[in-house]
């Protein structure tokens, strides 16, 4: 999902986590994930 996300937008703030989530913890989380996704595309690439 993040990886189709980022493609048709581009990076994605943290702050667009923190809105869709009620939990700070699990916005942090999704957002690092989300970080770690990116990192490992611009590896492949």
């Amino acid at each position: 999902m993040f990886k189709g996300i980022s493609m048709a937008f581009g990076e994605i703030p943290k702050e667009a986590f923190e809105a869709i989530s009620h939990d700070e913890e699990e916005a942090a989380s999704a957002y690092e994930l989300y970080q770690a996704y990116r990192r490992l595309e611009g590896d492949a690439q």
